[in-house]
């Protein structure tokens, strides 16, 4: 019962992992067609996959400071999930998601959206740009540790 459980378990885990990789595929798809709201959504999506992805960092550095073990299970389910990171940095990279985004910005400061979508819009957008450069410093941070472990 046992082994059941945790085959069912590990496929759960595996499966949410190729979730994740698929949904960051469909946002750059999102990205590259939408329009409107849905860029805004897609913004949100994404801001929220970058929260994700650097509580797994954050996993990651708590191990190399704890354990200082180098290739730990943290880490190397944050390596594991690099892929996945750079498609979220192709989104913003996108021409289409970057016009759009320029497109709702002015109809912000133009008054054709309401108050309270020019306060989730730049909300969005100060927690976007956070949420990079915690990643940045992350990034930063492990590279710092794994060079100083070796």
């Amino acid at each position: 019962m046992k082994k059941l459980l945790g085959i069912i378990v590990l496929g759960l885990l595996l499966s949410g992992n190729a979730y994740a990789e698929d949904r960051y595929i469909d946002l750059i798809i999102k990205s590259k067609t939408g329009k409107g709201d849905v860029i805004i959504e897609v913004f949100s999506e994404v801001n929220f996959a970058f929260e994700l992805e650097i509580s797994f960092m954050e996993d990651c550095l708590k191990e190399l400071k704890v354990l200082k073990k180098i290739n730990g299970e943290k880490c190397s389910k944050m390596d594991s999930r690099m892929e996945g990171i750079s498609k979220l940095w192709e989104i913003q990279s996108e021409p289409n998601f970057n016009k759009e985004m320029l497109k709702i910005v002015k109809e912000v400061d133009s008054g054709k959206r309401s108050k309270t979508e020019k306060i989730k819009i730049q909300k969005m957008m100060n927690d976007g740009s956070r949420y990079q450069d915690i990643m940045n410093e992350r990034f930063k941070n492990i590279t710092f540790l794994i060079e100083n472990l070796k």
